[in-house]
């Protein structure tokens, strides 16, 4: 279980145990836009957790543009990361497609910049401070970052999404364009939930809801406790 990446028309499809995740990716930047093609063979590092496979692009200007920027493409089993190599300053794009199961939710698992902002959302929603995806059904989360800024919006067709990122380059510094990382049993193991079983639309197509207060809450309480109660507040 791992992620690798194929070439497509100049394009990077990323695949997550075998499985489709981010599709034509392509880059961009300051009206130009790049080609991908290899640059080398792919090669492996050791590394704590399985080891990583190396892809080394070059990026071809579709213009008169920057021709010797390099990108590495990482693929472990968990992480997969775009780094850029760059020669000079430059504002990059990326773009692409999201798929991560047949019914995944927008999602935020850490405050990060904006903690102090509290997220709720019963079934799906944009949100521009959501940085991950959900796989309810198989329990697992895409998470992506970037070190400019990454945005995540829910496409028309549903079960997928527009990432886009933006990030600008100087000489010296080798940066991520993107980087995704998957967390396996995200709730069962990662939130201590083992017994964790994904909410089945079809069989219960109404939202669970209910109401209770902590003034009125027990085994012994009746219909007319709870009537007493809503009246009172």
């Amino acid at each position: 279980m791992r992620w690798e990446i194929r070439l497509r028309e100049g394009h990077i499809d990323a695949l997550h145990d075998g499985r489709l995740a981010l599709e034509g990716l392509e880059i961009s930047g300051e009206g130009l836009k790049f080609s991908l093609e290899p640059y080398g063979r792919p090669y492996p590092v050791p590394s704590p957790g399985g080891g990583l496979k190396v892809h080394i692009l070059r990026l071809v200007p579709e213009g008169t543009g920057p021709e010797d920027v390099l990108l590495e493409v990482s693929c472990g089993p968990r992480r997969l990361a775009l780094r850029l190599y760059p020669k000079e300053p430059f504002k990059f794009e990326l773009s692409g497609v999201v798929r991560w199961g047949r019914e995944p939710y927008l999602c935020r698992t850490e405050p990060g910049r904006f903690g102090d902002v509290v997220q709720a959302a019963l079934g799906p929603a944009d949100s521009l401070l959501c940085d991950s995806i959900f796989d309810k059904w198989d329990d697992r989360l895409l998470k992506l970052s970037s070190w400019g800024e990454v945005s995540l919006k829910a496409l028309p067709d549903g079960p997928s999404f527009l990432v886009e990122a933006v990030l600008s380059t100087r000489f010296g510094t080798t940066p991520d364009l993107l980087a995704a990382e998957v967390a396996e049993h995200f709730i069962s193991e990662g939130m201590s939930m083992p017994h964790y079983k994904p909410y089945h639309r079809v069989h219960h197509p109404l939202p669970p809801s209910g109401w209770c207060s902590w003034y009125c809450y027990g085994k012994g309480i009746t219909e007319e406790d709870m009537v007493a109660n809503a009246d009172w507040l």
